[in-house]
């Protein structure tokens, strides 16, 4: 499975990046650029550290027409302590987690609301951040 991801991914970006910087419109060409641009210069330990974490994009009213779509919803079975640690896992994992980035990476679901005071982060394959979509 992750050998799969991989190789699709090898034979993708290439392909992706000829036609952006060679076949591509103007403005899809110098967007393209400056993607790159900002992740080699300002954005490349993201994957690592989980610097990315930006509310007002988490907030976006885009986020809760996707929960609303799918429909994802998100339910509370017990109180959490906001001074600890926790992990919380999720299934299915891969490419199919759009509950996971529902409910976890934005706030269309009101996990602030839910779970006040637990900082969160949606951890992924940093391979993942190296694809520009």
């Amino acid at each position: 499975s992750a050998f799969i991801y991989i190789l699709a991914t090898a034979c993708t970006v290439p392909v992706l990046c000829y036609w952006c910087l060679f076949r591509a419109p103007t403005a899809i060409t110098m967007a393209f650029l400056c993607y790159v641009g900002w992740f080699l210069l300002l954005d490349s330990k993201a994957p690592k550290s989980g610097k990315r974490k930006f509310d007002v994009i988490r907030r976006r009213r885009q986020w809760y027409n996707f929960a609303r779509y799918f429909p994802i919803s998100l339910s509370r079975t017990a109180e959490l302590d906001p001074t600890k640690n926790y992990i919380f896992g999720y299934h299915p994992h891969g490419i199919i987690s759009t509950g996971a980035l529902c409910n976890f990476g934005t706030e269309a679901t009101g996990f602030s609301t839910l779970f006040p005071g637990i900082d969160l982060r949606l951890l992924t394959l940093a391979v993942n951040f190296y694809v520009p979509f």
